[in-house]
């Protein structure tokens, strides 16, 4: 079977974000800042 996509792996600061919905908005910033470029979240 042909991949029909790249599977999302994401990097450490993308996790926090993903595994942690009660995050401040100054620890938003920082974590926004690591965030890959080609990503959803920018």
């Amino acid at each position: 079977m042909q991949l029909l996509a790249v599977p999302f792996v994401p990097n450490r600061y993308e996790f926090f974000y993903l595994a942690n919905k009660n995050i401040l908005a100054d620890q938003m910033e920082f974590l926004k800042s690591q965030f890959s470029k080609n990503g959803r979240w920018s």
